[in-house]
This record gives C-alpha cells, structure tokens and sequence, in this order.
C-alpha cells in the first residue's frame, strides 16, 4: 500500500470532489472555449480548417502534463512518485510532438514530418508501457521486483523499437530507392494503444487496493479514448472515412487528454485503506518471472500476426511488405530469444530470494523459541539466581568462622564451587531467557579477541593446535569485552571437543561491509560489521543436526558432559547486539562458526580493564 494511500489526508471522498480540482477546472474551461468557438462563428472556417485537430490536441496535452505534474510533492512513496512521473512525461513528450507538428508544413517535407510525428508518439507511448511496470501498488518490503523491472522495460525498449522500424524505418529508408507513399503510422498507434489498455486493465484486476483499482481502469479507460481516436485517423489516412476538419468533430481529439486528466487528478482523493497481506506481495514477485517471459512471448508473436493482417487488408504498400514480412519474423525471433533469457535470470533471483526467505523464516523461528523459553524461564531464573547467591554468600561467612583448618572447610569449599557453577549455568539461562541487560559499550574488537587467546589455547587440548589471524584495525564493536569472552569461550570450548584426535582450530577476525541485500540475508542492519571466525577441523556435523544448533539443551554429545548450552548462548548474545551467526559445516572436514558484531557508534564508551587499559 502506498504512503499516500495510508496517510489518507483530509481531501474529498468522492468523485464529486474533482470539481474543485484547479487542473480539472482549466481542462472543463478549455472544453468551453473549444464549444464557443465552434457554437458562435468568431473566427473563420478556414482558419480552424487549417489548424485542424491541432488547435484541441496541443491545449488538451498541456493539460494532461499538468495534471501529472501539479501537487506531486504530496506522494512520498518512490514508486508511485516514478509512477506518475513517468507519465507526465510521456505527456509532455506528447505536447511538444503536437506542438511541433501544428508548426511543421505537410508539404515537401511530409516525409520528416511523419517520421516526426512517429517518433514523438512513440516517446509518449513507451513511458505509459514503463510506468505500468512500476506496479506501485505492490507492497515494497524489499525491492525483490527491481531486477525483474528493468528486464521488463528492456524488453519493453526493444519490442517498442522493432515496431517503429517496421512503420516507419523500413518505409522512409525504402523510399531513398522506389516512391512509396507516406508510412502509414496509425496502425502502430493503435497497437501502442492497445498494449497500454490491456497492460492497464490488467493492473486493474490484480490490484487488491480500491485506489489502484480506479487509478488503473480510469487509464486504460483514457488510453482506450485514444484507442478510438487512432482507429478513426487510420481509417481517415486510408480513406476508408472522411471527417471534415474544421467542425464539431474535432472536439473528439480532445477526448483522450481530457480523460487523462481526470484519472491523473482521481490521486489525490481519499480511498479507503486496504491492507496487502505479505503473502500477496510475496506472490506477485513469485509471478514476475513467468509473468514477464509470457507477456514478451505475446508480444512477440504479434510481430507475424499483425504483418499478415495488415497484408490482407491492403495497406502495406507493394514495394516495402517484403522487408516489413522479414522484419516481423526477426523482431519475433528477437524479442522471443530475449523473453527466453529473461525466464532464466529471473528464475535465478527467485531461487535466491526463496532461498533468503527460507533463512529468514527459520531465523524467526529460532527467535521465536528463544522468546517462548525466556518467558518459561526468565522469573524463575531470577529467583534460583537470587537464592543461589544467598547460599554461596552464607557458605563464605562459613568458611570465615570455620577457618581453613576445620573438618568441614573443605566439604563447604566444594559446596562453594558447586554453588559457582550453578551460578554459572544460570547466568546462560538468564541470558538465553533475555533477562540477563546488556549496557551500551564498546571494545576494540582485535584487542579484546587477542587478550582471549590464551584462554582459548588452554581451552583446546593437546594435539589439536590454536593458529589466529587477528587484523590490526583498531575499530571498536559495539559489545561488551565480556559478553564478547562468553561467545568466544563458547565457540572455542565446542571447536575443542570436536577435536579430541587433534586438528587445527582458527581464530580470524576482519571487517565487513553489508549492503541492503546482504544485510537482509542476515537479518541485520545494513552497515559495516566487525567479524570473528571460528574454524576447527573436527567431526563436523549433518545437516540433520546443524539445523537445530543453536537450540537450547540441543546436543549430540553425552548429557554428563554438555548441557546444550554454549552455541545457543553464543547466538543470542549476538543477537542481542544487533548482530548474526552462521555456521557452516561438513562432516569429516570440520565447522567454521562466524559472527558479526555492528560497529560501535562513535558516542559509546570505551570499555576499559581494571588498570585504565582499553580492552
């Protein structure tokens, strides 16, 4: 749904709204100008003989223009402001072509002239045709449509060149060698014409909003006007009718603008809200593959149907149908060839992004269980906690009046050092139960990761050995040198068990620079990252067991020796610091574990040791 549709500002609620519409207003008064003009006989006939439908078309475009132009500042959603943008130009090119062709004699350069005039008509149709591809009223949570947009526009570009070479190139260039008549550009508007109305209507049906809904149906409504319009100066240019210019029937030229206007100007009234459903917006990108292959497979197949109609009625002239018959048959092949490749680099980039979907899918999931066992456990956590310290501290003023040479110290020792550890497994819990507050800190990542070796070298038992490739950069990371020593220790303690024949675990840190697409992948902001990887060369592990690595009490190792608890601690402190972990692993090759931590602002504090000394 698009801003403009959700801010719903205080404009009219219906139609009857448009009547204090200042662009529909001067559109209305330009129809009362053209009626008194004709209704009372203030200028001469041959005067408006000669100006023909000009004198309607130029005004009339003007207006069209203005109406996509005039108080666009209020759409503040960047497709619909491309959206419309789009075709106020497509309308301005429309102006200056009616405009220049009011000033141009058809006289000996008739020839340029129509070339002209094709040209320019083409420059307004082919932004009606981009613009619809825009589809503002997709919801954008991510741009997945862009990549199958601009392979639509060239699609587009392409199909809308292969015609005009056919009406027009092939003819004017043909004409330096044999004498042919003028091309006949008319039955080029009315395809135009009709791959605007049905690309429109089409929008119309799909769109789930009322407001899209009217806005499309009331273009392809116009652009059907200019339909008629162009059927009507077909068949004038080939003499199947005759309308006499200069009279009330030039007033139906003004028709197709007038009719612009009105379905530019419908935007800025209120509409109710409809909200699109994520399943609806992720559908449609699903769609754009096959969609946009399909509509170039019918445009291409066009190409042959249209030459062979045009042939049978009679208006492609002798001399040049046999270039326009090899033309169509190229611009089918072409067009085809393209819709082909299209498919399969669309078909990649859905695979990609149902692939990033699926990453994302099982990364709410994961925070979902996370969040369901820190509401089972985060008010107990909090009590045993609390009691577990009461007992430790009562065990210490024990040994204080006991004294170390009592019969019992050493009994209340191992009590103390049971009480320590549980302390120590609930501490986990708590942060797994997202109780456990992290305050706004920072570290120098590689200084801090390097005053961890040595605990990590005693962690990794003999033979297995510890190697580090720490960078030298002295950026800071925002996480606690703590709460950094929990991940770190956690990873480390896990690479070591998976080693107990040796092996080689690594430790490397570096920088990473996320844009929006990569960032997405990972669930986090984009930016740049401080990253620590964690590599060993153990056991590694099935994809059976990797999927549920981080889970809590998840452990393939015996419950005497492993809680379950390290990777698990591991991903939600991440996670709590705005960051991500990936694992990655095979079996019989190892596991290499990495996490990205954001980039300290420059106004958090530097957390620093006990001596005064920056971590």
């Amino acid at each position: 749904m698009s801003s403009t549709e959700a801010q719903a500002p205080a404009r009219p609620s219906s139609v009857s709204g448009l009547a204090h519409d200042h662009v529909v207003q001067l559109a209305a008064w330009l129809v009362a100008v053209e009626i008194a003009i004709l209704a009372v006989p203030l200028v001469d006939p041959g005067v408006l003989a000669a100006l023909g439908a000009s004198r309607v078309e130029v005004p009339f475009a003007a207006a069209a223009a203005l109406a996509a132009f005039y108080t666009l500042r209020r759409v503040d959603n960047r497709d619909e402001l491309r959206f419309w943008r789009l075709l106020g130009a497509g309308c301005l090119v429309w102006f200056a072509t009616v405009s220049l062709a009011a000033t141009i004699p058809g006289d000996g350069a008739s020839m340029a002239r129509a070339v002209m005039i094709a040209a320019g008509h083409l420059g307004f149709f082919l932004p009606f045709l981009l613009a619809a591809e825009v589809a503002p009223h997709l919801p954008r949570i991510a741009d997945h449509a862009a990549p199958a947009r601009r392979l639509a526009w060239s699609g587009l570009v392409l199909v809308s060149l292969c015609w005009f070479a056919y009406f027009v190139a092939l003819p004017v260039a043909i004409a330096r060698e044999v004498p042919i008549p003028l091309p006949t550009t008319g039955p080029m508007f009315v395809i135009f014409d009709l791959m605007i109305v049905v690309r429109y209507l089409t929008l119309a049906i799909g769109s789930h909003s009322p407001r899209w809904t009217t806005l499309y149906a009331s273009i392809a409504a116009a652009m059907s006007a200019m339909l008629v319009i162009d059927v009507l100066d077909t068949m004038v240019a080939t003499r199947s009718i005759h309308l006499t210019e200069g009279g009330w029937n030039d007033l139906i030229w003004g028709a197709p603008p007038f009719c612009l206007v009105i379905a530019f100007r419908l935007r800025h009234l209120c509409w109710r809200s409809v909200e699109h459903s994520a399943a609806q917006g992720e559908f449609s990108h699903d769609r754009r593959p096959a969609s946009v292959a399909f509509g170039l497979v019918a445009l291409a197949g066009g190409f042959p149907l249209v030459h062979f109609a045009l042939r049978g009625i009679g208006i492609l002239a002798p001399s040049v149908e046999p270039a326009q018959q090899v033309m169509a048959l190229s611009a089918m092949v072409l067009v085809g060839a393209m819709a082909i490749s299209m498919y399969r680099k669309l078909d990649k980039a859905r695979e990609a992004a149902a692939h990033v979907r699926t990453a994302l899918e099982r990364r709410l999931f994961e925070a979902k269980k996370m969040e369901a066992l820190g509401r089972l456990s985060s008010v107990v956590t909090h009590e045993f906690l609390n009691l577990l310290n009461a007992i430790g501290g009562y065990i210490d003023l024990t040994l204080d009046d006991l004294g170390t040479d009592h019969a019992d110290s050493d009994n209340l020792r191992r009590a103390h050092d049971v009480v320590r550890r549980t302390t120590g497994f609930t501490t986990r819990l708590l942060i797994l139960s997202r109780g456990q507050p992290f305050h706004p800190t920072s570290v120098v990542l590689n200084h801090a990761v390097r005053n961890l070796m040595p605990q990590v070298r005693a962690l990794v038992k003999s033979p297995a050995v510890v190697e580090e490739a720490i960078d030298s950069d002295e950026g800071r990371v925002a996480i606690s040198a703590d709460a950094l020593s929990e991940v770190l220790v956690s990873l480390a303690t896990n690479a070591g068990e998976a080693m107990e024949h040796g092996g080689r675990l690594s430790i490397e840190t570096g920088w990473i620079e996320l844009g929006p697409q990569e960032a997405m992948e990972r669930a986090v902001r984009p930016g740049r990252y401080g990253k620590v990887v964690v590599g060993d060369t153990g056991a590694g592990m099935p994809k059976e067991v990797l999927a549920h690595v981080f889970e809590p009490f998840f452990t393939t190792k015996p419950k005497p020796r492993n809680r379950g608890l390290g990777l698990a601690t591991a991903y939600v402190i991440v996670n709590q610091h705005g960051g991500s972990v990936a694992v990655t692993s095979d079996v019989g090759v190892g596991t290499t574990v990495e996490f990205l931590v954001p980039v300290a602002p420059a106004n958090e504090p530097l957390q620093k040791n006990e001596n005064g000394t920056r971590r």
